[in-house]
């Protein structure tokens, strides 16, 4: 009997081996203490079925304890769902990831009265967009707040005159693909659901153009950097658009940052508008010329394009920044001729 004990309790130990193997790679948070650790994304998930390090089963038992013990940063969509099933997610791990799910915040486009389109759309090659509604908002940070202008523009009120969409996720790796023909991105083997970096602020406006020569319907362009925090804020007037989050107790299920790469977009929480990623995973480009004095400012949401047009605004923070990046109103220059492994772009489409 003690010798069938012993090969039981082996048994668990290689299981609980496993276990830290699997998640030692694939869940842990660096430099943060165990009784610390971030919920899991999706591309954790996915990371973690596609091991080979155990069979299907055992991969599915201990995905169901990280989801039960660290919770998720994701909604299990249906889009979700199908790429968890295919991915090797049984039933089990799709009820405990259902079971654990944060609130996903309401889609405020369905209050609005003064929508004359559908609050979301595709495109032809597959680009997701939401409708922003018009309206007026607070851009930038507080006068107290402000260190420099990478703080943020100085608080003064802009209208947004016209509804527009603008991209559900960033642009990812597959579509630029589709479209250019060649992957840029530093992180390829993040895969093409993950955002497409490496790439200058003019790549990004030849892969509009090539956008707009597909003549689907729209007229595709970057943002403004007014369109841009009005979307990203989505209401809010707190430094983050979760909330102000002292304790940061609640950025874990909405940014990725402090990371070694980029993820999934659409792997951590949307924000009311229903837009993913505006908080972490890349800098995002806007029209914008930088600036760094902010005289007359007006309530106009259209782009600046005054000064050095050799650096441009990036807005949302990375993977890499620390927490403070990921504010709002936070703002950094993007040389327009330099690479960077951490930037890359949201789409705005303007039906015709």
């Amino acid at each position: 009997m003690k010798t069938r004990k012993f090969k039981k309790d082996d048994d668990i130990m290689r299981l609980k081996l496993i276990l830290t193997i699997i998640l030692s790679v694939v869940f842990a948070a660096q430099n943060v203490p165990a009784q610390d650790e971030k919920p899991l994304n999706l591309s954790n998930v996915e990371k973690a079925l596609r091991s080979t390090k155990t069979t299907a089963a055992n991969k599915n038992v201990l995905l169901i304890e990280g989801v039960n013990t660290r919770k998720i940063t994701f909604w299990l969509s249906a889009e979700n769902e199908k790429k968890l099933r295919a991915w090797g997610a049984n039933n089990a791990l799709l009820e405990a990831i259902r079971q654990n799910a944060l609130p996903v915040a309401p889609m405020i486009q369905k209050q609005s009265k003064n929508l004359t389109k559908p609050i979301e759309v595709k495109n032809s090659i597959g680009m997701e967009f939401v409708l922003i509604p018009p309206g007026e908002f607070l851009m930038g940070v507080k006068k107290e707040e402000i260190e420099d202008s990478s703080s943020g523009q100085p608080q003064h009120s802009v209208k947004i005159k016209q509804q527009f969409y603008i991209g559900k996720f960033e642009v990812t790796q597959a579509q630029w693909k589709l479209l250019m023909g060649k992957n840029p991105s530093e992180y390829q083997t993040c895969g093409g659901d993950c955002p497409v970096e490496n790439i200058k602020w003019g790549d990004a406006k030849a892969f509009l153009k090539k956008l707009n020569e597909k003549k689907d319907g729209y007229q595709y362009r970057l943002p403004s950097e007014a369109e841009w925090e009005y979307a990203a804020r989505a209401g809010t007037t707190t430094k983050h658009y979760w909330g102000d989050d002292a304790e940061k107790k609640l950025w874990q299920f909405y940014a990725h940052h402090v990371e070694f790469s980029p993820a999934k977009v659409g792997s951590y929480l949307p924000n009311a508008f229903g837009l993913y990623d505006v908080s972490g995973n890349v800098w995002e480009m806007c029209e914008d010329v930088w600036r760094t004095k902010f005289i007359d400012l007006t309530d106009d949401s259209s782009p600046n394009l005054q000064g050095d047009a050799v650096f441009r605004v990036g807005k949302g923070g990375s993977w890499g920044q620390s927490y403070n990046e990921l504010r709002t109103g936070k703002r950094k220059d993007v040389y327009v001729d330099s690479v960077n492994y951490s930037i890359g772009f949201r789409v705005v489409a303007i039906p015709d």
